[in-house]
C-alpha cells in the first residue's frame, strides 16, 4: 500500500485547540480518525492498544508539547489487554456470595440435577437426611418450621 500522509501547521485559539482535541478524542472512541485538509483527506482506524509519546520543552520564550500516537493495524474486533492501573487507593471489591453449607441446603438445592434423589422425594422415600424446605439449621439445632402445605 502506498503511504498517505497529511502535515498541517496551522495557527489555532485556545477555544479551536480545544475543540480539535475533543474531536479527536471522540474519533478514537468511534473506531474512526478522519483528517480533511484542503484537498487531502486520509482515515485511520484506531487499534486497541496505542504507543503514546509526550514530548514538551521551554526555551526563550517559546514553549512545545509534541504528541505522538501511533498503533498496529489490527482486527477491529480485537480484544484489548487488561489496563495496567497503579494507584494508592485499594480497589473496591464486589462481596462474594458463599454457597450455603451443605447441611444447610434446601431439598431443591441438594437435588437438584440429581433425576434419582428427585423421584425418591416424590414418592416419599427418605432422601438421606436431606432437609426439606421447611426446616433450617440453627447452629447445632434444628428449628422445624410450622408452613402450611398447600
Amino acid at each position: 500500500m502506498k503511504k498517505q500522509e497529511i502535515n498541517i501547521k496551522h495557527e489555532l485559539s485556545v477555544e479551536e485547540t480545544v475543540d480539535l482535541f475533543n474531536e479527536i478524542s471522540k474519533s478514537i472512541s468511534e473506531g474512526t480518525i478522519s483528517i480533511e485538509y484542503g484537498e487531502k483527506q486520509i482515515s485511520l482506524k484506531p487499534g486497541c492498544r496505542f504507543d503514546v509519546e509526550i514530548e514538551a520543552t521551554r526555551k526563550k520564550g517559546k514553549q512545545k508539547l509534541n504528541i505522538e500516537l501511533s498503533w498496529k493495524e489490527e482486527d477491529p474486533t480485537c480484544a484489548c489487554k487488561p489496563v495496567l492501573k497503579i494507584s494508592s487507593q485499594e480497589p473496591i471489591q464486589e462481596p462474594i456470595e458463599e454457597e450455603p453449607a451443605e447441611e444447610d441446603k434446601t431439598v431443591s438445592e441438594k437435588i437438584d440435577g440429581d433425576d434419582e434423589a428427585k423421584e425418591d422425594f416424590s414418592r416419599g422415600e427418605d432422601t438421606q437426611g436431606i432437609k426439606t424446605e421447611n426446616e433450617k439449621s440453627d447452629g447445632d439445632n434444628e428449628v422445624k418450621e410450622n408452613i402450611p402445605q398447600e
